[in-house]
């Protein structure tokens, strides 16, 4: 059962770039709804659990959530660069 439990975020995380280009949502909205979602999970999580967190493992999470948004924006950024490679374009064009 954990198994199955380890890989909803995985498949969640393959389903979410699929339901986005049926609805025509950008990369902005999918940062948010991926920011929403976790933060709906961890009040569900928080309210019907009742976790206990030691102040070591929150700064463990709080690091690793730091280098997780730091990957997210790299990514976007790379993603702008290849669409103004591919169209030949340049940043300077847009100034």
């Amino acid at each position: 059962m954990n198994i199955l439990l380890a890989l909803v975020p995985a498949i969640g995380w393959g389903v979410q770039p699929l339901i986005l280009e049926k609805v025509g949502s950008g990369t902005n909205n999918e940062i948010l709804g991926t920011g929403i979602g976790a933060i709906i999970v961890g009040i569900l999580v928080e309210v019907f659990t009742h976790p206990s967190v030691s102040l070591g493992v929150f700064l463990l999470i709080l690091l690793s959530v730091g280098f997780l948004v730091l990957g997210q924006i790299v990514n976007i950024f790379r993603m702008i660069e290849c669409l103004f490679q591919e169209q030949r374009l340049s940043l300077q064009d847009f100034n």
